[in-house]
């Protein structure tokens, strides 16, 4: 990319969160909260979070910082379990997690069938579901962020904050049922 001339900064942010997500993570969030999801999953796995605006806040900063060219960011700084991340959302939402709690080899199972009755009828998979998302999900994602906070000076907003967010903003059925299951089951 030097040699070639383009000016390219690289981000790889953590997870994702944030109001109004229509991917998977914004889905599991609203399946829990409104009761769609039987079992909970991978309770020790870990993922590094992070709040949508200090993505895009890590990426505008990255742009404008002189002399950067060939430089990588992670971005994330909140490490959670999902046993964690699921009781924080429980504890927002003032709704119980479901009582069961799925053995990983299991749900690795299970998304293999269900990536493939999704690539069968050409549909993505229920609950995100894939083989990739689960394996990526079993195996946890952490990392350290601390370089994009010292070098770019972004401030990372507690995830709890980014989750109280994107909770509210899905208040009254949610707003990507539509676009990931062609109707709205809440109705």
């Amino acid at each position: 990319y030097e040699k070639k001339g383009l000016p390219l900064v690289m981000i790889y942010p953590g997870s994702v969160l944030g109001p109004g997500d229509p991917k998977a993570s914004g889905q599991y969030i609203q399946d829990l909260t409104h009761r769609r999801l039987p079992a909970t999953v991978f309770h020790d796995s870990i993922l590094t979070w992070v709040h949508v605006r200090d993505v895009a806040e890590a990426i505008v900063k990255a742009v404008e910082k002189a002399n950067n060219i060939g430089e990588k960011y992670l971005v994330g700084k909140h490490q959670l379990s999902y046993r964690e991340y699921n009781e924080m959302i429980s504890d927002i939402s003032e709704v119980p997690l479901p009582k069961i709690h799925l053995p990983d080899s299991l749900v690795v199972v299970n998304a293999a069938l269900l990536t493939w009755l999704a690539d069968l009828v050409k549909k993505p998979p229920m609950w995100g579901m894939s083989t990739d998302q689960m394996r990526t999900m079993k195996e946890g994602f952490r990392f350290d962020g601390s370089k994009a906070e010292r070098e770019l000076g972004i401030t990372y907003t507690p995830i709890r904050v980014a989750l109280e967010e994107a909770i509210a903003s899905y208040q009254g059925g949610g707003v990507n049922d539509e676009r990931l299951y062609g109707q709205n089951p809440a109705r």
